[in-house]
């Protein structure tokens, strides 16, 4: 008998969640929710139990769960091995637990929203607070809706505002970069891959090329924004596919030929197989990660797919210290790989000691709240471009890309042509002849007098 059942809770549709996931435990590796979300705390302990199981890479079942609530004295609490096996009696056929599931989310929203409207029971006093209110109530909303899956609205949106002007391998997935390429060997299902750099070294430049280049081959990037918005993403995107200065991507003062190559730039992208989740509160832990793109693997198993996550340091993950929780995360990214057979690439800052030292090229030791960072990854890449520290290097307009760890690989240096203005990462020294007669000549249009950075990440 539960002891704490609450108000505005379906117990049928919570029992035969937890009932189905008994029954079969890889359930739960498709499930999406919260153990928050649970009405009943007897509830929210089992739920935690099977997702810490899951977690450790155990079986999910009455042994191991009875095992695992037994800790603390929790199994007696939630009416000990009996009521689990109550649980699994309530279950006729697991193929409708998608069904229960969203009927548990349907009915935390109801919890949630009442909680936050009774938060907010004094008399509103101010617009902005209002404008709060509304936030909260909507965020409540959006959670298990997946309209950031296409990105294709987002495209036709941008096309909308372009138009009006603002004042002020075989089975490795190639980069797209030939040499690197060569050192890498690709991209591997099950590999780890961090890229770190200080700010405006192009992380994030670096990460959207490499995405729309896997793109062009039919792979399907996983792109998980907890920093910047879906638009922001696809304007960088349409910038280095047409070649446009990113202060013209922001204002929308484009000349006729910017526009002959904004149209088709827009066009090609909008076909490009991306799939963008910038809602950060939705996709803060590696287990929400996992569960979504385990579903867009499952709906296109033939297809290739590449998780890209910026960046590593905003997710949220467990741990006495920031050091062991960033160890939990890396932990967490590598068995996501491993289980989806797909590689992980995850951004990543570093310290601001690199800022001390006269050679300011990144080191292992610069990885911030490092823990197993450098232990769990599969490579490690550093991105460093000297014409920022020195504005008089000859290596201007290359990127390197420093190849700091590379399991059963070879380290060294890839340099790559890099056009900040245009968020623009090419292979080098190939194309880097064009990207310098191009930037010269963007010069006399007058991109770069007006201000237009070149430093973009």
């Amino acid at each position: 008998m539960l002891q704490s059942v609450t108000t505005n809770t379906n117990l049928e549709a919570e029992q035969a969640v937890l009932g189905a996931i008994i029954i079969d435990g890889d359930i739960i590796k498709d499930c999406t929710l919260k153990h928050g979300q649970f009405g009943p705390e007897e509830h929210r302990y089992i739920f935690k139990a099977m997702r810490e199981l899951d977690e450790r890479g155990e079986p999910v079942d009455i042994v191991t769960l009875s095992e695992r609530l037994s800790i603390g004295g929790v199994l007696r609490r939630i009416g000990g091995v009996e009521y689990l096996k109550a649980l699994t009696e309530t279950v006729v056929t697991t193929g409708n637990f998608d069904h229960w599931q969203q009927i548990v989310v349907d009915y935390w929203k109801v919890r949630k929203s009442k909680e936050v409207l009774r938060q907010s029971s004094v008399e509103l006093s101010s617009p902005d607070e209002l404008v709060e209110l509304q936030r909260r109530l909507a965020q409540i909303e959006e959670f298990g809706h997946t309209t950031e899956y296409d990105h294709k609205q987002t495209i036709l949106n941008l096309y909308d505002q372009f138009e009006t002007p603002r004042e002020i391998g075989v089975h490795a997935i190639t980069t797209g970069y030939s040499d690197l390429d060569k050192m890498v060997f690709g991209l591997e299902g099950g590999q780890v891959i961090i890229i770190a750099a200080r700010p405006a070294m192009g992380k994030t430049a670096f990460m959207l090329n490499v995405a729309r280049n896997t793109a062009r081959k039919g792979t399907i990037p996983h792109i998980y924004s907890l920093e910047m918005q879906k638009a922001a993403l696809l304007k960088r995107m349409i910038a280095a596919e047409g070649r446009i200065a990113g202060g013209k991507m922001r204002s929308h003062q484009f000349s006729e030929d910017d526009w002959e190559r904004l149209i088709p730039a827009t066009a090609a992208i909008a076909e490009l197989p991306l799939k963008i989740f910038d809602k950060a509160h939705l996709y803060s832990e590696v287990a929400e990660i996992r569960a979504q793109s385990r579903k867009m693997i499952r709906d296109e198993p033939d297809r290739k797919h590449l998780i890209i996550i910026d960046y590593l340091q905003l997710l949220r993950g467990t741990g006495k210290s920031r050091v062991e929780e960033v160890s939990n995360i890396t932990r967490d990214l590598k068995l996501m790989a491993i289980e989806l057979n797909v590689p992980v690439i995850a951004l990543s800052q570093l310290n601001r000691s690199v800022e001390s030292r006269n050679d300011k090229r990144p080191t292992m030791a610069d990885l911030r709240d490092s823990g197993s960072i450098e232990q769990d990854a599969d490579m490690i890449w550093f991105l460093y471009r000297d014409e920022y520290y020195n504005p008089d290097t000859d290596a201007k307009r290359i990127l390197e890309t420093i190849i700091a760890k590379q399991r059963e690989g070879e380290t060294g240096v890839v340099q790559l042509g890099y056009v900040g203005q245009w968020s623009l990462v090419t292979d080098m020294p190939k194309d880097i002849k064009t990207i310098k007669d191009e930037q010269k000549q963007a010069t006399v249009e007058g991109d770069l007098k007006s201000g237009i950075r070149t430093d973009e990440e």
